[in-house]
């Protein structure tokens, strides 16, 4: 099985991402498979495919193994990394104001606050936790 990539700065174009979704679905696949799929879904010549998972796998995000195609990082982990960019460029890390520039044009439902909440108060408890060790 391929090692998973530990990705610091490596980020992805819409279209990167969007051809690795489509990996990440239905790894391990056969190039071909993929190619299939973004004719189907979003009109993509076999050849632009073809590029797309070249241009992916030179910038390290997947590999190939036994002619199949397979992801190097999860959807998980990448989009982990997609997140902490976004709040450190956009709001100098701080979650308290990305949280405020959000609710400034959303509304969040009761039951998705008190989930938010629940969250919250359980990273507070295990990092108490921790800290006591």
């Amino acid at each position: 099985m391929a090692r998973r990539k530990k990705v610091q700065d490596g980020r992805m174009s819409d279209k990167e991402y969007l051809l690795l979704s489509y990996i990440w679905e239905l790894e391990p696949v056969y190039p071909s498979v993929v190619a299939r799929r973004c004719e189907e879904e979003v009109a993509w010549k076999k050849s632009t495919s073809y590029t797309m998972i070249k241009i992916v796998r030179e910038k390290g995000f997947i590999t190939s193994e036994d002619g199949k195609v397979v992801s190097l990082i999860s959807k998980e982990d990448y989009d982990q990394v997609e997140t902490d960019f976004l709040i450190g460029r956009n709001f100098g890390g701080s979650m308290k104001s990305f949280l405020a520039a959000y609710l400034a044009h959303h509304e969040l439902g009761e039951k998705e606050a008190k989930e938010l909440v629940r969250m919250i108060r359980a990273d507070q408890k295990e990092r108490r936790g921790a800290d006591a060790e």
